[in-house]
């Protein structure tokens, strides 16, 4: 994605992993990009404030939470 932020810190692999979840299309950030990595909030803070306003079921999202390192691995293998 043009002009999106990477994560510089050692240990985040500053990734989007797109994949099915349920039978729907999902984007997962893999190691985020923070304010003290000199991005300006507005930056850090759109991907989430995107995905709430636009994207993002919260009930799914909840719900998904609840068994994330299974789902996680799905996605990844």
């Amino acid at each position: 994605i043009p002009n999106f932020p990477q994560s510089t810190v050692p240990g985040h692999a500053g990734r989007l992993i797109f994949g099915n979840l349920n039978g729907k299309a999902c984007v997962c950030m893999q190691g985020r990009f923070h304010f003290y990595e000199g991005y300006p909030l507005w930056k850090v803070t759109f991907p989430v404030d995107y995905d709430s306003k636009v994207t993002a079921n919260h009930e799914e999202v909840l719900q998904t939470g609840k068994d994330s390192a299974k789902i996680m691995e799905k996605l990844v293998s």
